[in-house]
């Protein structure tokens, strides 16, 4: 494998006409984020909103804990679904019957057009009724498995399972982990030709091994900070056939609740990145292009922010 700069390694894959290039994302263990005075700037904000969240929350009933996250969930639930169709989620089968997922490389799709929605809201169709009933019943599913079981791979693999039971998914192996190689671009894309191409199956157990290890380490980086890197990783190994976007947004919300930074998925923040797509794809490009790790913490800040005005009222 050859170098990629901070962001990871390229690995050749196969020879002549068969072969392709997949990356390799670098450890979270080994990046060493530059906080800036922008970056704090951000996190006091972040927190001084979190505070205020914190104060109302403390001044409701369990009733009413449970049915503002029960309806924070119902709403970001289908923002996340609705993200992963404008995003590609329902291309055709790739070559071999692997399909494409939700992350796309928009510089190199050439075509900004690809993000554009009508003004009206699409109806949702039965398969992503039931694509959603399942992703928000997955929300309840989690918060009750992580009494039980901590953030692991193994969890990962449950809510991803639960979040995939609709029939029509069953040809993406809910809940296991993809034993073959996937690859994102515009439709007819090739493993030679794509866009992006996540770790193959060998170097992808290593680095959900190395993700689940970095979860449960302290390294004196900042919740909010980590949160927005796993996020990253988790996309960009894109351990699973399909649903990796749906599943990779719930998990930031079940790490913060597991940290004690939000008292339960109460945020919604798929809608905010909805209207900032073509931003939120990007700055995956960017890390893996030239390693630029804090433009994307920026980029996720503001839309913590974003989402924490909404529900302080600020």
């Amino acid at each position: 494998m050859k170098s990629n700069g901070r962001s990871g390694k390229i690995r050749e894959n196969l020879s002549g006409q068969l072969a392709f290039s997949s990356f390799v994302p670098a450890d979270l263990q080994d990046i060493r984020i530059q906080y800036t005075d922008e970056m704090v700037r951000l996190l006091g904000k972040a927190y001084l909103l979190l505070g205020r969240y914190t104060e109302k929350w403390n001044q409701l009933s369990e009733e009413e804990r449970k049915a503002q996250w029960t309806d924070a969930a119902s709403m970001e639930t289908e923002a996340s679904v609705r993200l992963s169709i404008d995003t590609g989620k329902e291309a055709e089968p790739m070559a071999g019957g692997i399909h494409s997922g939700a992350l796309l490389k928009l510089d190199l799709m050439g075509d900004p057009g690809v993000f554009m929605r009508n003004a009206k809201e699409s109806v949702l169709s039965p398969k992503d009724v039931k694509d959603l009933e399942w992703l928000r019943e997955s929300v309840s599913y989690a918060m009750e498995r992580m009494k039980e079981l901590p953030l692991s791979l193994r969890f990962i693999s449950e809510i991803h399972d639960y979040a995939l039971h609709a029939s029509h998914n069953y040809d993406n192996m809910p809940g296991e982990f993809r034993r073959s190689p996937n690859w994102m671009g515009p439709r007819g894309t090739t493993l030679n030709t794509a866009a992006y191409v996540p770790p193959v199956p060998e170097d992808m157990k290593r680095s959900l091994y190395r993700l689940e290890e970095y979860m449960h380490e302290e390294d004196g980086a900042d919740p909010l900070i980590r949160a927005a890197l796993i996020h990253y990783q988790f996309e960009m190994i894109h351990p699973f056939l399909d649903g990796n976007g749906r599943v990779g947004r719930l998990f930031v919300q079940l790490y913060l609740v597991d940290k004690g930074i939000i008292p339960a998925p109460i945020l919604t923040f798929s809608e905010i990145l909805r209207k900032r797509e073509a931003r939120y794809y990007r700055s995956f490009s960017q890390v893996e292009e030239d390693g630029r790790y804090e433009e994307l913490i920026l980029f996720w800040l503001n839309v913590f922010i974003e989402d924490l005005m909404k529900l302080t009222g600020a």
